[in-house]
């Protein structure tokens, strides 16, 4: 089975790619904020894990904080996203595939003229 961090990777990139998604947001911001002004001081890269990977006992919850575009419908590119997550997770044999509990909350809808 893949590990939550490589998971979560895999997810990000999924949700990325989902029509109608401009950004991804950490779910933890206060913990990202400190995260990013270390990693700005030491001049590392930003991280490339935003969606948070949580399991306990049998269940897998998966969680993305999101931009969307305004030229679009945001609940349909939310449940595409969800749908994108949830196909990801179970092609990296996350199982059983009921067990998978998936969130996508729209954070900013963004003007694609600004």
């Amino acid at each position: 089975m893949i590990d939550d961090r490589a998971l979560a990777r895999a997810l990000t990139d999924a949700v990325l790619a989902t029509p109608g998604i401009v950004a991804v947001f950490p779910v933890k911001p206060i913990l990202h904020a400190a995260s990013e002004g270390i990693a700005n001081a030491l001049d590392l890269d930003e991280p490339e894990v935003l969606v948070d990977v949580d399991r306990s006992d049998s269940l897998l919850t998966v969680t993305a904080h999101v931009a969307t575009t305004s030229d679009c419908s945001t609940p349909e590119v939310l449940g595409r996203a969800a749908e994108a997550l949830r196909a990801v997770a179970e092609l990296e044999g996350v199982e059983p595939a009921g067990s998978i509990v998936v969130f996508v909350k729209a954070r900013l809808i963004a003007d694609p003229e600004a």
